[in-house]
């Protein structure tokens, strides 16, 4: 299992990290206005696939917090409006944003500048447990009618599986949720 510890001194990380005492799911996208278009088509495919999920997740672990990062709130609210799911979004403060560097999913071809779509899991201890590409490497073919199904039911499933895995660990800790969220509010 591959951990990367997203707590930095950045402004986004401690954004970010108010939300860590619960399992948290993020959709990460940000759009650059070269390429506008592309992006959001791809940022819509991403938040489609997350809100099509989440009422599945939710039902395994209640205390999920999700959320949209997302560097152009215009264009993340225009594409909320579309979607039967409101979540809140975060505009990261930095360009290129330390966060998604953080996460790894910066894109190399662009210089690393531009993000990747991706769904990721954070367990409590601020360390990503699961990265699905959207729009890149596995995620390339959801835009693909014969395989949308078929790849929405393993992102599904491997979701569903990391935050369950994080949910036992975390009542194998006993840890009491409400002294841990003290901590952070």
């Amino acid at each position: 299992m591959k951990t990367i510890n997203i707590n930095s001194k950045s402004h986004e990380s401690d954004c970010i990290s108010g939300y860590i005492p619960h399992t948290l799911v993020s959709v990460s996208r940000i759009p650059f206005s070269k390429y506008l278009n592309d992006c959001s088509s791809s940022l819509s495919l991403s938040l489609t696939i997350f809100s099509d999920i989440l009422p599945t997740l939710w039902t395994t672990s209640p205390n999920l917090q999700a959320f949209t990062v997302c560097s152009s709130m215009t264009i993340a609210n225009t594409l909320s409006t579309r979607l039967p799911i409101v979540l809140p979004a975060i505009e990261p403060s930095t360009n290129p944003p330390t966060v998604f560097s953080s996460l790894g999913l910066l894109q190399p071809i662009a210089g690393c500048q531009a993000p990747l779509d991706a769904i990721v899991v954070i367990d409590p201890a601020s360390k990503l447990r699961l990265s699905l590409p959207i729009g890149w490497g596995i995620g390339s073919t959801f835009n693909d009618p014969t395989h949308y199904s078929a790849l929405r039911r393993i992102y599904r499933r491997e979701l569903t599986r990391a935050v369950e895995t994080i949910d036992e660990e975390r009542r194998g800790a006993e840890v009491d949720f409400y002294e841990i969220a003290k901590t952070y509010f």
